[in-house]
C-alpha cells in the first residue's frame, strides 16, 4: 500500500490506531485496526436514511431510459481522503 499510494507515513501522532495481523482460517493473515480508540473521540453525526421506497419513488420519477451497476469491490482503495482541521 505504501508503493500504491494508498497509505503515506505520518508525521504527527495526534490521531491513530493500533494496527496488527491476525491469523485466517486458511491459515493466510488479515490486517485490522482498532478503532475504538479514535471512535471514542469521534461526535457521531447523525443522519436519516431515504426509506427504500422513497427511493425507488424518486427513481422511478425520472423515466430512465437507462440503468446500470457499478461493482465497488475495491472502491475503498480508491478513494481520495484528504485531511482538514477544523
Amino acid at each position: 500500500m505504501l508503493k500504491t499510494g494508498g497509505v503515506v507515513y505520518s508525521q504527527t501522532a495526534e490521531y491513530n490506531s493500533p494496527l496488527f495481523m491476525v491469523g485466517k482460517r486458511d491459515g493466510s493473515k488479515r490486517l485490522v485496526v482498532d478503532l475504538r480508540g479514535i471512535n471514542a473521540i469521534i461526535a457521531p453525526k447523525l443522519i436519516q436514511l431515504p426509506k427504500i421506497p422513497e427511493l425507488i419513488d424518486d427513481v422511478t420519477a425520472l423515466k430512465c431510459q437507462y440503468a446500470s451497476i457499478c461493482d465497488l469491490r475495491s472502491g475503498f482503495w480508491q478513494i481520495s481522503l484528504s485531511i482538514h482541521s477544523a
